[in-house]
């Protein structure tokens, strides 16, 4: 069975809501936070990265288009252009506004993934025909009364992956190895007689 929509790849398809309509508009459509790749360690230089978007999904004619996006391609703590970093949810709220969850900035270092403190935000896009929330500008919350060395990352990073893994990988290798120890001599036993 064919997918109903596909995405560029490398898109970071992420959360995802369908709009109520009312006052925005586009009732039924899907409109999805793009959270973008890991550049460049999975896609290697890239000039148009795909994702660091909202895209919208038609679903009567099933076509995706991008809705909301930056000037400049990429997430804006590399390009410096402002806009997305890393879009992860939407929601539609009461007021008739969407609301998009952007991660922040990241950064990965021989530990691991990093997440810089205080660059999430919450997105909020609304028709022009409705008012701002914050003319004053945007609400500033401290950062978490932890310290930063006791503050730990939810995502694993691959050396933690690995120390997690690495008893059941040598199990399962050394499982492997017996068995095809075995199927060799069984082989070999089978070729004398």
């Amino acid at each position: 069975m064919p997918p109903d929509v596909t995405f560029d790849p490398h898109s970071g398809v992420n959360g995802f809501a369908f709009s109520p309509g009312g006052a925005f508009g586009f009732e039924g459509d899907a409109f999805i936070a793009m959270f973008g790749a890991d550049v460049p360690a999975a896609t290697g230089i890239n000039i148009r990265p795909a994702g660091y978007s909202v895209g919208q999904v038609n679903v009567r004619t099933r076509q995706v288009r991008e809705f909301a996006s930056n000037a400049l391609p990429g997430p804006s703590y590399v390009n410096r252009g402002g806009g997305f970093d890393r879009p992860t949810d939407i929601a539609f709220g009461p007021d008739g506004s969407m609301y998009v969850l952007d991660w922040g900035a990241s950064t990965v270092t021989d530990k691991g993934l990093e997440l810089v403190p205080q660059t999430g935000l919450v997105w909020r896009v609304f028709p022009e025909r409705l008012p701002a929330l914050r003319p004053g500008g945007p609400v500033v919350v401290e950062a978490a009364p932890l310290p930063p060395e006791r503050r730990r990352a939810q995502v694993r990073n691959v050396p933690e992956l690995y120390a997690m893994l690495a008893p059941t990988l040598l199990l399962l290798l050394g499982g492997l190895g017996l068995a095809a120890i075995a199927l060799l001599l069984v082989i070999r036993a089978s070729r004398r007689t």
